[in-house]
């Protein structure tokens, strides 16, 4: 690891510049997009997490979007602070070196299990709109995941930074249309999701909602990390984690509400933003694809980037092999449908998770 105070004097002579906007949105962008993947775009995570609360859900929807930005000024600051993009070294930080290690190998194997969720859902999503067979889909996935990957960190964030605002405003505009066509869905839904009986992930909406959070951004560590590692000023890339935490979360808001508009239709669906799209037009319906397409395939690299460099440093022979190798296992992974494997993988991950929550805020109580 580099030297701590080195870098912490670094990051003082820092703070009268300006900041530089395009690494601003860069970063946040990237940070964005590695949330914003196969569950999340496609609503079957929201199904899962908030609206089967009700509307309790609507308060945990708020609740993750101030836990969101607190992660990503978190994470990308502790990138910074100890100069590593491993989740191994950020986990030893925060939950010392025993735990910390159990905890790396946990989330080494999440990980490749995250990256089967993105395959699997790639292949939900061209079977439920072109009747395509959901292996296929997979498959095409899981090659374009591996030819990004192997070009490091750098390529990722060129690949996925540039999608994040297209991602949202896509998102935001099947919503809001959504809403306004059927406000009075909202009103209706209370009765509706007691009658149908979604499953839930914990034994309530706050529960719920820290276990969400956590799920999304663990996995996503190893990149998050190694924006703040390889960044020289520490205050851009705490307020682009903030930025980018803001906007995931407003989104969740929004979707969330224009999922209740029709819950009694979408409830069976697998990829459940796809149908209102679709419901609205066709066209937006085809546009939909593609950005659920894209946010997927952006997790799918991130989260294998981070799988990968726990074995091999980006740019070896080695890094290559095992990437190629991972992405066949989660291939085959990804045959499981999808919403099984987001019921099963997710909670787990959620609640491993709560031990580095205790190791954030005792890094805090510690430098005081």
């Amino acid at each position: 690891m580099r030297d701590v105070f080195d870098r912490q004097k670094r990051g003082s002579n820092l703070k009268d510049t300006k900041v530089d906007k395009r690494k601003l949105f860069g970063y946040a962008g990237t940070y964005i997009m590695s949330v914003m993947g196969a569950g999340y775009a496609s609503g079957q995570e929201f199904m899962q997490y908030f609206i089967s609360y009700g509307y309790k859900g609507i308060i945990g929807s708020v609740l993750v979007t101030i836990f969101f930005a607190w992660y990503g000024y978190e994470f990308m600051d502790i990138g910074y602070e100890i100069g590593s993009y491993s989740h191994g070294d950020v986990l030893k930080y925060l939950c010392g070196k025993k735990i910390g290690t159990i905890f790396e190998w946990i989330l080494t194997v999440f990980s490749f299990c995250v990256v089967a969720i993105m395959l699997s859902g790639s292949g939900a999503t061209l079977s439920q709109y072109f009747g395509l067979n959901q292996q296929v889909g997979t498959i095409l996935m899981a090659i374009l995941t591996i030819v990004t990957t192997l070009f490091g960190l750098n390529g990722i964030v060129k690949a996925t930074s540039s999608f994040a605002p297209i991602t949202i405003v896509f998102l935001l505009v099947v919503s809001v249309l959504t809403i306004i066509i059927n406000p009075d869905g909202i009103v209706e839904s209370g009765v509706v999701i007691e009658k149908i009986g979604l499953p839930k992930p914990a034994v309530n909406f706050f529960v719920s909602t820290v276990i969400y959070a956590l799920y999304c951004v663990l996995p996503n560590v190893p990149v998050i990390a190694a924006i703040g590692s390889e960044e020289k000023d520490r205050r851009l890339i705490r307020i682009s984690g903030i930025i980018g935490g803001i906007a995931i979360g407003l989104c969740i808001i929004i979707v969330n509400f224009a999922m209740l508009t029709d819950i009694k239709d979408i409830y069976t669906h697998e990829v459940p933003v796809l149908s209102l799209a679709k419901s609205i037009s066709p066209i937006l319906g085809i546009g939909y694809v593609f950005i659920l397409l894209e946010a997927i395939y952006t997790t799918a690299v991130i989260v294998l980037y981070g799988f990968t460099t726990q074995f091999a440093k980006p740019g070896t022979k080695k890094y290559t092999i095992i990437t190629i190798i991972s992405v066949i296992v989660s291939t085959f992974a990804g045959f499981i449908p999808f919403s099984t494997l987001i019921g099963i993988i997710s909670p787990i991950l959620g609640y491993i998770g709560l031990i580095v929550l205790i190791g954030i805020i005792r890094r805090h109580i510690a430098s005081k």
